[in-house]
């Protein structure tokens, strides 16, 4: 039996200092006393389950104990979240506080068996996609059929600059038909990514169910032109209907900005591969990737704090991707059956009134699809915060955030690179990549720390990068965030 949450019934957060607890135990038990609410059945019974909260809860012993029986703050989902301060100090200056977020799956759903894959593959066939990029997409797409269970559901759609059905929601069986028909597979003219978006959109769409994981792999080479804007409010109407799209951009020509706003868009990812022979080797970790999801389409709908403001977020695990902030809305990602769903999120927190007990950095809701569920839809309240008050000795920031942020730092230095290009500021784009080379040989990472130096030379005497070497400085600091690279970095 799930035990009472005492904190929910006073309006708190599990962390609240004893004078919050009293604060909100006098505020409730004024509102709700018998004498102000006569015959109100409803108000008395709240009275007396307020009195409960603040008799647990102001007894240190006894909240302590109460504590251990506590399940996470998210049903079906274990939760923690760890701050980059334990308290913050009353000052009259703006200071950056860091939330680190975790979602994991319960042990026990290891025992269930995965959730049923909704996938359409949207494959470019333009001449460029020709030889070996295309031999490897087929063979590769053959191997995942034979993948398939049951009860999944795949559809292919190739494109140029007219769109084509090959594969329709098929299921396992019929191999040797579905195999043929993949090898008939010819490149020949140009890039038009909307039409194969929009009808790999369809398909996946026709099949979608709340217990399925609805979700495009766009496999592209090339730019498209005059239709990103279309594009672009596909995903939107994609995101409407938890459908992820992910996108695997092979070699230098294609638009990387493009393909991380429509990943961003739908909680996807975006991955750069150089060579062909990697083509496999990416679809098979995505394919693996969506069958080992526990929950998807994690959201968190939140208001700003008062006198904090959410500045980025970014996801750690167990994709790396920046999370788009589309109003007052997070799409967070998805929470495989083993390993967790990291976030790293920073607030600026705005100078602290005299007084003031706690600033709450956002206060909302996170939601969630888990497929495996008699119902799917997972609600739970979600609010981050810190007290205010004297923060004793200083202390390091927990390990984890401050790793997390060494790498991030790295990503977001090429990104203010990429802003001072777009402004004409080509010296401080020079000097940021130097810097940025530096920080890269102080980490053992030479063969990219050469890389940047090589672009930032290109810089001064062309005012511009070179598309490979661009993305080979994108991908690669991304890439130091995957869970390997942090866990090597640890002492």
């Amino acid at each position: 039996m799930t035990p009472q949450d005492y904190y929910q019934t006073l309006g708190l957060p599990r962390d609240a200092t004893a004078d919050e607890i009293r604060t909100a135990y006098r505020e409730a038990a004024r509102r709700l006393h018998p004498d102000l609410n006569p015959g109100d059945k409803e108000a008395a019974e709240q009275f007396l389950l307020v009195q409960r909260a603040y008799e647990i809860l102001s007894d240190a012993a006894a909240r302590a104990k109460y504590d251990a029986t506590l399940p996470s703050e998210i049903e079906n989902v274990d939760f923690e979240v760890v701050y980059s301060r334990p308290v913050l100090p009353a000052i009259s200056e703006a200071q950056l506080v860091y939330a680190l977020l975790t979602f994991t799956a319960p042990p026990a759903a290891r025992n269930l068996p995965p959730p049923p894959l909704n996938l359409c593959l949207v494959i470019d066939r333009s001449t460029s996609m020709g030889g070996r990029r295309m031999d490897v997409v087929k063979s590769t797409t053959i191997e995942l059929l034979r993948q398939l269970k049951p009860e999944d559901r795949l559809s292919i759609v190739t494109f140029s600059d007219r769109a084509e059905v090959i594969l329709s929601g098929a299921q396992a069986g019929h191999f040797q038909q579905i195999a043929s028909d993949i090898h008939m597979m010819r490149a020949g003219g140009g890039t038009e990514i909307y039409r194969g978006l929009e009808a790999g959109y369809k398909e996946v769409l026709r099949y979608a169910t709340p217990k399925h994981i609805n979700h495009i792999i766009l496999i592209t080479d090339g730019r498209t032109y005059g239709d990103e804007e279309r594009s672009i409010l596909l995903a939107h109407q994609a995101r409407q209907h938890n459908i992820g799209i992910s996108g695997l951009g092979i070699g230098d020509e294609w638009n990387d900005v493009f393909l991380d706003k429509l990943a961003t868009t739908t909680g996807g990812s975006t991955m750069f591969v150089e060579h062909s022979e990697r083509i496999k080797s990416f679809l098979d970790e995505k394919f693996s990737a969506l069958s080992q999801a526990y929950a998807h389409q994690v959201k968190y709908q939140y208001s700003g704090g008062h006198g904090a403001q959410l500045q980025y977020a970014f996801r750690l695990r167990p994709d790396v991707m920046p999370i788009e902030q589309e109003g007052n809305t997070l799409l967070l990602g998805q929470i495989p059956v083993d390993g967790s769903l990291q976030v790293l999120m920073e607030f600026l927190v705005h100078p602290t009134a005299q007084g003031q007990q706690r600033v709450y950095l956002a206060q909302g809701q996170v939601s969630m699809e888990i497929p495996l569920r008699p119902d799917p839809q997972v609600v739970a309240p979600l609010r981050l915060s810190r007290k205010i008050g004297e923060s004793g000795p200083i202390t390091d920031p927990p390990k984890n955030i401050v790793q997390a942020l060494s790498q991030i730092t790295l990503y977001r230095l090429q990104h203010r690179v990429q802003e001072d290009i777009a402004s004409g500021n080509i010296e401080d784009a020079t000097r940021r990549l130097q810097n940025l080379a530096t920080h890269l040989l102080a980490q053992g990472q030479s063969q990219l720390a050469r890389t940047v130096l090589k672009e930032a030379n290109q810089l001064q005497h062309t005012q511009a990068l070179s598309a490979k070497g661009q993305k080979h400085i994108k991908y690669g600091t991304r890439s130091l965030l995957l869970p390997a690279r942090i866990e090597d970095s640890t002492p």
